[in-house]
């Protein structure tokens, strides 16, 4: 993770088991340097199928800061003015869609995110256990 130019937080790969790399290019914008409420943003990501060996498709992960003042009490402690960040993609070859929102605590970073994967289907990830060094 870095920020470029204009001060958005940007994650550029992600390591899976096996030391199997995947890397974005243009990297994903996390958070825009402009945290506002209603601030939107998408990335875009090329995807391949089987089923389609000569097509280019793309997946797109739509964003919005939906509020920069929540507070989030959850094990690890009680996180103010967090920034609630929503998400919405689409699988263009399966057609699954997906939704959710996170929380991003202030010198933390993401605290609570909630996914809606369908109808009644849901999935809470909580952050355990943090210590920041000051």
């Amino acid at each position: 993770m870095g920020h470029d130019e204009n001060g958005d937080l940007l994650f550029y790969g992600l390591t899976l088991p096996g030391n199997f790399f995947i890397e974005w290019e243009p990297p994903w914008i996390i958070l825009p340097s402009d945290i506002s409420i209603g601030k939107t943003w998408v990335n875009k990501m090329e995807v391949s199928h089987n089923d389609y060996p000569d097509s280019t498709l793309f997946e797109h992960h739509y964003y919005a800061i939906e509020s920069v003042n929540e507070t989030v009490v959850i094990p690890s402690g009680t996180y103010a003015n967090c920034i609630a960040v929503s998400h919405k993609s689409e699988e263009p070859v399966e057609k699954t869609r997906t939704h959710s929102i996170s929380y991003y605590a202030p010198g933390v970073g993401v605290v609570l995110s909630i996914d809606k994967e369908g109808p009644g289907r849901m999935q809470r990830r909580e952050l355990i256990k943090c210590h920041i060094q000051k």
